[in-house]
Protein backbone atom coordinates (compact mmCIF):
# COMPACT_ATOMS: atom_id res chain seq x y z
CA UNK A 1 0.00 0.00 0.00
CA UNK A 2 1.12 3.52 -0.78
CA UNK A 3 3.14 5.13 2.01
CA UNK A 4 1.16 8.36 1.86
CA UNK A 5 -1.76 6.50 3.47
CA UNK A 6 0.39 5.35 6.38
CA UNK A 7 2.01 8.75 6.91
CA UNK A 8 -1.30 10.59 6.95
CA UNK A 9 -3.05 7.93 9.00
CA UNK A 10 -0.51 8.56 11.74
CA UNK A 11 -1.04 12.33 11.46
CA UNK A 12 -4.82 11.87 11.50
CA UNK A 13 -4.81 9.58 14.55
CA UNK A 14 -2.45 11.83 16.48
CA UNK A 15 -4.49 14.96 15.73
CA UNK A 16 -7.85 13.33 16.53
CA UNK A 17 -6.93 11.00 19.39
CA UNK A 18 -3.39 11.85 20.52
CA UNK A 19 0.06 10.35 20.16
CA UNK A 20 -0.65 7.75 22.86
CA UNK A 21 -3.47 6.34 20.75
CA UNK A 22 -1.14 5.96 17.77
CA UNK A 23 1.37 4.14 19.97
CA UNK A 24 -1.41 1.90 21.32
CA UNK A 25 -2.60 1.15 17.77
CA UNK A 26 0.94 0.25 16.70
CA UNK A 27 1.31 -2.05 19.71
CA UNK A 28 -2.11 -3.63 19.07
CA UNK A 29 -1.06 -4.21 15.45
CA UNK A 30 2.23 -5.78 16.54
CA UNK A 31 4.28 -3.19 14.66
CA UNK A 32 7.44 -1.65 16.03
CA UNK A 33 7.52 2.17 15.89
CA UNK A 34 8.72 3.37 12.50
CA UNK A 35 8.76 6.33 10.17
CA UNK A 36 6.40 5.93 7.22
CA UNK A 37 7.65 7.56 4.04
CA UNK A 38 5.03 8.77 1.54
CA UNK A 39 7.00 7.52 -1.49
CA UNK A 40 7.49 3.98 -0.18
CA UNK A 41 5.09 1.05 -0.46
CA UNK A 42 4.23 -0.99 2.63
CA UNK A 43 2.46 -4.36 3.07
CA UNK A 44 -1.32 -4.27 2.81
CA UNK A 45 -1.73 -6.39 5.92
CA UNK A 46 0.19 -3.78 7.92
CA UNK A 47 -2.41 -1.17 6.97
CA UNK A 48 -5.24 -3.52 7.90
CA UNK A 49 -3.63 -4.25 11.28
CA UNK A 50 -3.07 -0.54 11.94
CA UNK A 51 -6.70 0.34 11.20
CA UNK A 52 -7.83 -2.52 13.46
CA UNK A 53 -5.41 -1.22 16.11
CA UNK A 54 -6.85 2.30 15.91
CA UNK A 55 -10.39 0.92 16.19
CA UNK A 56 -9.38 -1.12 19.24
CA UNK A 57 -7.70 1.91 20.85
CA UNK A 58 -10.64 4.27 20.30
CA UNK A 59 -14.40 4.22 20.58
CA UNK A 60 -14.97 4.45 16.82
CA UNK A 61 -16.00 1.87 14.24
CA UNK A 62 -13.88 0.93 11.27
CA UNK A 63 -16.30 2.39 8.67
CA UNK A 64 -16.57 5.69 10.57
CA UNK A 65 -12.80 5.87 11.04
CA UNK A 66 -12.11 5.21 7.34
CA UNK A 67 -14.72 7.71 6.11
CA UNK A 68 -13.47 10.49 8.39
CA UNK A 69 -9.84 9.71 7.62
CA UNK A 70 -10.62 9.70 3.87
CA UNK A 71 -12.18 13.15 4.10
CA UNK A 72 -9.08 14.45 5.87
CA UNK A 73 -6.76 12.64 3.44
CA UNK A 74 -8.30 14.13 0.28
CA UNK A 75 -6.57 17.54 0.46
CA UNK A 76 -3.23 15.80 1.02
CA UNK A 77 -3.79 13.61 -2.03
CA UNK A 78 -4.69 16.63 -4.13
CA UNK A 79 -1.54 18.44 -2.99
CA UNK A 80 0.66 15.41 -3.57
CA UNK A 81 -0.70 14.66 -7.02
CA UNK A 82 -1.43 18.22 -8.15
CA UNK A 83 0.47 17.63 -11.40
CA UNK A 84 -2.33 15.18 -12.37
CA UNK A 85 -5.13 17.66 -11.69
CA UNK A 86 -5.92 20.40 -14.17
CA UNK A 87 -6.45 23.87 -12.72
CA UNK A 88 -9.83 24.25 -14.42
CA UNK A 89 -11.27 21.02 -12.95
CA UNK A 90 -13.82 21.10 -10.19
CA UNK A 91 -14.40 18.07 -7.93
CA UNK A 92 -16.72 16.32 -10.38
CA UNK A 93 -14.26 16.79 -13.25
CA UNK A 94 -11.51 15.34 -11.06
CA UNK A 95 -13.68 12.35 -10.15
CA UNK A 96 -14.60 11.86 -13.81
CA UNK A 97 -10.90 11.39 -14.47
CA UNK A 98 -10.56 8.88 -11.64
CA UNK A 99 -7.90 6.93 -13.51
CA UNK A 100 -5.36 9.57 -12.52
CA UNK A 101 -2.78 9.14 -9.76
CA UNK A 102 -4.96 10.64 -7.00
CA UNK A 103 -6.99 7.44 -6.72
CA UNK A 104 -4.24 4.84 -7.20
CA UNK A 105 -3.35 5.13 -3.52
CA UNK A 106 -6.49 3.04 -2.85
CA UNK A 107 -4.97 0.05 -4.68
CA UNK A 108 -3.63 -3.05 -3.01
CA UNK A 109 0.05 -3.87 -2.73
CA UNK A 110 0.23 -5.81 -6.00
CA UNK A 111 -2.52 -3.79 -7.70
CA UNK A 112 -3.63 -6.88 -9.60
CA UNK A 113 -7.21 -6.28 -10.70
CA UNK A 114 -7.39 -2.96 -8.86
CA UNK A 115 -9.12 -0.16 -10.67
CA UNK A 116 -10.96 3.10 -10.22
CA UNK A 117 -13.05 4.16 -13.20
CA UNK A 118 -15.69 6.84 -13.55
CA UNK A 119 -18.32 8.04 -15.95
CA UNK A 120 -20.09 11.37 -16.08
CA UNK A 121 -23.86 10.83 -16.04
CA UNK A 122 -24.72 14.51 -16.40
CA UNK A 123 -23.38 17.93 -15.40
CA UNK A 124 -24.08 17.25 -11.72
CA UNK A 125 -23.41 13.51 -11.40
CA UNK A 126 -20.43 11.18 -11.69
CA UNK A 127 -20.53 7.42 -11.06
CA UNK A 128 -17.25 6.08 -9.67
CA UNK A 129 -16.47 2.36 -9.57
CA UNK A 130 -13.77 1.05 -7.26
CA UNK A 131 -12.36 -2.48 -7.23
CA UNK A 132 -9.52 -3.62 -5.01
CA UNK A 133 -8.60 -6.61 -2.91
CA UNK A 134 -8.29 -4.11 -0.04
CA UNK A 135 -12.03 -3.38 -0.12
CA UNK A 136 -11.50 0.13 1.23
CA UNK A 137 -14.87 1.41 0.07
CA UNK A 138 -15.42 3.48 3.22
CA UNK A 139 -12.06 5.16 2.69
CA UNK A 140 -13.02 5.81 -0.94
CA UNK A 141 -16.30 7.37 0.22
CA UNK A 142 -14.38 9.69 2.53
CA UNK A 143 -11.89 10.65 -0.18
CA UNK A 144 -14.71 11.47 -2.60
CA UNK A 145 -16.47 13.61 0.03
CA UNK A 146 -13.19 15.28 0.92
CA UNK A 147 -12.47 16.14 -2.70
CA UNK A 148 -15.88 17.79 -2.94
CA UNK A 149 -15.28 19.73 0.28
CA UNK A 150 -11.78 20.78 -0.74
CA UNK A 151 -12.00 21.20 -4.49
CA UNK A 152 -15.69 22.17 -4.76
CA UNK A 153 -18.50 21.86 -5.31
CA UNK A 154 -19.74 20.10 -2.16
CA UNK A 155 -21.04 16.66 -3.10
CA UNK A 156 -23.27 13.92 -1.75
CA UNK A 157 -21.85 10.41 -2.11
CA UNK A 158 -24.12 7.36 -2.11
CA UNK A 159 -22.91 3.80 -2.44
CA UNK A 160 -24.79 1.25 -4.49
CA UNK A 161 -23.07 -2.08 -5.09
CA UNK A 162 -20.44 -2.94 -2.48
CA UNK A 163 -17.61 -5.49 -2.32
CA UNK A 164 -18.51 -6.11 1.33
CA UNK A 165 -21.86 -7.41 0.12
CA UNK A 166 -20.33 -9.74 -2.48
CA UNK A 167 -20.16 -7.40 -5.49
CA UNK A 168 -16.99 -7.43 -7.58
CA UNK A 169 -16.65 -3.66 -7.15
CA UNK A 170 -18.13 -0.74 -5.25
CA UNK A 171 -20.19 1.83 -7.08
CA UNK A 172 -20.50 5.40 -5.83
CA UNK A 173 -22.87 7.99 -7.20
CA UNK A 174 -21.48 11.46 -6.58
CA UNK A 175 -23.92 14.35 -6.99
CA UNK A 176 -23.40 18.07 -6.72
CA UNK A 177 -25.30 19.37 -3.69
Amino acid sequence: MHGILFKHLKEYVESEYGHETWEAAMAEAGIEPKLYLPVTRYPDDEAVRLVEGVVAATDTTEPALLRDYGERLAPELLDTFEAHVRDDWDALDLMEHAGNQVFTVLYSEDGDGDEVVAAREDEDTVVVEYASALELCELATGVLRGIGATHGPPVRVTEGACMHDGADRCEFTVRRE
